[in-house]
């Protein structure tokens, strides 16, 4: 499971629009895409599952 954090900017992460402030978590997806990043700066946490 993976959880990505915007704290600013834009981007799309596997095909989905977030602006500042937004945040998606993933589960099960085998890949990520980060794509169109403009002023982007990214958190990514690697969460493990119990």
């Amino acid at each position: 499971m993976t959880y990505v954090h915007l704290a600013r900017g834009q981007l799309a992460v596997n095909g989905h629009a977030l602006k500042a402030g937004d945040g998606a978590l993933l589960d099960g997806e085998t890949q990520l895409h980060l794509v169109d990043g403009k002023d982007a700066e990214v958190l990514v946490f690697d969460l493990k599952r119990d």
